[in-house]
Formats: C-alpha cells, structure tokens, sequence
C-alpha cells in the first residue's frame, strides 16, 4: 500500500508511466546496495498505468462525496469536445457544503468518453453520471455503517442527486 502511494504520488506530478517507472529505478540505484538493489522488483509500465486510473476513480469517488454532503450544488457546467475524433466531456459543480463554508468547484469527470453527441445523449450520459454517484456513495455508507455514515458522509438533500441542481 505503501509503495501504491508513493506510484499514485510520482504520478500525481503529472509525470508519465514510464517516467515514473524510470524514477523508481533511479531512486533504488541510488538508495540500495548493490546487493540489496539485486533483490528489487519494479512493476511495469501497465501497472503504473493503472494507477493513474486507480488514482482518477478514487478523486471521482471523492469529488461525488462532495457533492453527496453539500447542502446546495449552485452551478453546474459542462463541455464537451473531440479527442483524436473521440467525443469527451468534462463536468463540475460549484457547492456549498454547508451555510458558512466557501464555495468550492468539484470536477465530477475529465475527458469522460461520450458515446454520442446528439443532446438527449449527453443529457442521458449526466443522468448516468450522477446515478453512479449516488451508487457509489451509497455503497461508501453501506461500508462504513450507521452512524459513522451520517457522520462522515450525509445525504445532504437526497444525496447525489440531480434535483440538487
């Protein structure tokens, strides 16, 4: 785990898969004994890899908790473009957690894969979004139990749900 989050750290710098990888390397040269360095074994690159996408579902995760414990999304936005002729979207959402908390822009996806372009499309792909939020957050409370649930993550207004807009 430990070793997970350094990889998901290196990775966070914006640095590539096998940048990342070749950091690893470098570091165990310099940090181990010869002796020591024998016995190391460096993930590959795909391995990497998924942890970036690891990394991308967890800030997802985090960004639907918001959403799930604010009192009020205030604005949400959306755009949508092509990615080498692959339609992609991009949403947030600006919230009030609570009364007295500063207003805070959550980015809910980031160059999300659109099937279709057409509007009832894209209006289905944010239902659909958001569905899979209130799912997600849902499954979070399960695991964490009772009151430490309510606690940790309310569902404020219903939770992550689109009458919240």
């Amino acid at each position: 785990m430990e070793f997970e989050a350094h990889v998901r750290r290196l990775l966070s710098t914006g640095m590539s898969a096998v940048a990342a990888r070749d950091c690893i390397l470098m570091n165990a040269e310099f940090l181990l004994s010869p002796e020591e360095l024998k016995k190391v074994v460096v993930p590959d690159v795909r391995w990497i890899q998924k942890q970036r996408e690891a990394m991308g579902a967890e800030s997802w995760l985090h960004g639907m908790m918001k959403i799930c414990r604010a009192e009020e999304v205030l604005q949400f936005g959306f755009d949508e473009t092509m990615i080498r002729r692959q339609s992609t979207m991009n949403q947030w959402a600006l919230i009030k957690e609570t009364k007295d908390s500063p207003l805070e822009v959550v980015s809910i996806e980031t160059a999300g894969i659109l099937v279709g372009g057409t509007s009832q499309e894209i209006a289905d792909h944010v239902a659909e979004c958001w569905r899979r939020g209130q799912q997600a957050c849902l499954l979070v409370r399960a695991e964490l139990g009772g009151d430490l649930a309510d606690e940790l993550l309310p569902l404020k207004n219903g939770g992550v749900l689109l009458h919240k807009l």
